[in-house]
């Protein structure tokens, strides 16, 4: 396992997993990081390059929005933040914040989460 640190000065564990290809979200038994906190994933010397396994935005409670399917309710947004932390200045760290800053707000006025899976290799 690995951990990140929020802005709420919390830190959570998140479990590591094998899987690697993951098309639509699906419940994640790990905690989710709440809309509106900072993400800063950091791998240690030994292990430097952060592998983003899988990401999931968005909402469980679908009755507040205003959609007819499960994908604007929740989004993979692996590739997206795999995206970003390979493109960041040291590829050991990455920061981003959850929110519609960084990800689409597929739910207006309802608070997100994100569902994080990740390694260091």
């Amino acid at each position: 396992s690995s951990t990140i640190t929020s802005s709420t000065l919390q830190t959570t564990t998140i479990e590591t997993t094998t899987t690697t290809t993951i098309v639509s979200c699906v419940p994640q038994s790990q905690p989710s990081i709440l809309e509106y906190s900072d993400v800063n994933i950091t791998c240690t010397p030994s292990t430097p390059t952060i592998n983003i396994l899988y990401a999931c935005y968005g909402t469980n409670d679908s009755s507040r929005c205003d959609c007819t399917t499960s994908a604007c309710t929740q989004m993979n947004v692996t590739q997206y933040v795999a995206l970003h932390c390979a493109n960041s200045s040291t590829p050991s760290t990455c920061l981003f914040h959850v929110g519609s800053t960084f990800f689409v707000d597929t739910c207006n006025g309802v608070q997100k989460q994100l569902w994080l899976t990740y390694d260091c290799s």
